[in-house]
């Protein structure tokens, strides 16, 4: 019975943590790759930024 409980104490802590998404990975479902919005963390406070152009590399998840 304690080890069942430690196991779902461990599923449930992974379960509220997310892995961040970087800016690749939210303009991938943007229209044109999001060239044209302005995006902004979630954090920043009247900061915010244009997206003009994207330079990703071959596997789509980095870039410039």
């Amino acid at each position: 019975m304690v080890e069942g409980a430690v196991v779902a104490e461990a599923t449930a802590k992974e379960a509220k943590r997310r892995k961040k998404k970087n800016l690749f990975d939210v303009a991938q479902f943007l229209p044109e790759w999001g060239i044209g919005y302005k995006v902004a963390k979630t954090t920043w406070r009247d900061v915010s930024y244009q997206i003009t152009k994207i330079n990703l590399y071959k596997d789509g998840r980095h870039g410039k």
